[in-house]
């Protein structure tokens, strides 16, 4: 009988520590349903981030100037973004960040923003033409809430096409900032300010895959005294989708002047260009303001073509009897 006692008040002990058990395991969902903490778009708690808020050489953004401004020619605009007191900003939070009206980004964004400790505060991305980007912040102004303030420098391209200058089917350019491997192997880096040391030259040549003959590119770097060209990272690729290098024996190429650093270079295809060329190289970057703060620069560089469109008789029929030869004169 005592057995049989014993084991009924086993038994019910049991019950009462399951009960127990599941209480516990209960409150701890609870406690850790409501410490999840969701990320919110603080956007409307921060200010400087419009694109009326943009700066250009330090100054307001004239939307005159803006409608002016080409697609082959990289802008850099600066913010500085100050975040309301009070507010609560948590990692994951999110921030739209507007580029002016007739501006896009020219390539994909993805870098951080560093505090003056180099604590990274947040990060900043953005997609090939869009118009916005996004940062998302850091836990750092969790702690750092007393001057919740930064700034951020972006790299943009205008809308109009050519610059003022000829574009037609012959010669195309592109410029833009460049961090990463190049083609040569080598890692061109940000600096330790995660600013951009490096900026790319792309010169499309022959884009319409034309019959042209004594073809010469010349290209010329603008903004001497802001950029230096890199000869050793020129390179030629068929634009056929896959980088395949040009042969050396297709063309030759002379840099000017010939000692010291190059402002520019000379190209002479030899035979019949028939199809599309990207010519690219890199640019250092060596404006002492900007390396120095950040400052706004502008640079560019100018490319020319010339020679014969044997083909072009095609859109021209009438008068060519069989064919006629266009002397091309193109510049970018």
């Amino acid at each position: 009988m005592e057995a049989k006692y014993r084991g009924v008040r086993i038994a019910q002990i049991k019950d009462w520590l399951n009960v127990v058990l599941f209480l516990v395991v209960a409150l701890i969902g609870i406690s850790c349903r409501t410490q999840v903490v969701q990320a919110a778009d603080i956007s409307s708690n921060i200010t400087g981030i419009s694109g009326q808020d943009a700066r250009y050489n330090g100054q307001p953004i004239d939307p005159t100037e803006v409608a002016k401004w080409d697609q082959s020619t990289s802008y850099e605009l600066s913010y500085h973004f100050t975040i309301k007191p009070g507010t609560q900003v948590k990692a994951g939070d999110t921030a739209t960040v507007s580029l002016p009206t007739g501006t896009k980004f020219q390539d994909d964004q993805d870098f951080d923003l560093p505090s003056p400790d180099g604590t990274i505060v947040a990060h900043f991305s953005a997609t090939t033409g869009a118009s916005s980007g996004q940062l998302t912040f850091t836990n750092y102004f969790t702690t750092h809430n007393n001057n919740m303030t930064g700034s951020i420098n972006l790299f943009v391209n205008g809308e109009v096409s050519g610059g003022g200058k000829g574009n037609d089917s012959y010669i195309l350019k592109n410029g833009f900032p460049w961090s990463g491997q190049w083609s040569d192997g080598k890692t061109y880096p940000k600096d330790a300010n995660q600013r951009y040391q490096y900026v790319e030259w792309d010169v499309k040549i022959n884009p319409n895959n034309k019959s042209l003959s004594n073809v010469v590119v010349t290209d010329n770097l603008q903004n001497t005294g802001s950029q230096e060209l890199m000869p050793d990272t020129l390179t030629l690729q068929w634009d056929d989708g896959h980088y395949t290098p040009v042969p050396i024996r297709d063309y030759s190429l002379i840099f000017s002047p010939a000692s010291g650093t190059p402002t520019s270079f000379t190209l002479n295809w030899k035979g019949t260009l028939n199809k599309a060329v990207n010519l690219l190289y890199l640019a250092k970057v060596t404006d002492s303001a900007y390396r120095t703060t950040g400052s706004a620069t502008t640079l560019n560089n100018e490319a020319k073509i010339t020679g014969n469109d044997a083909g072009w008789w095609g859109d021209h029929r009438q008068g060519c009897h069989g064919g006629c030869i266009r002397q091309i004169g193109r510049q970018w």
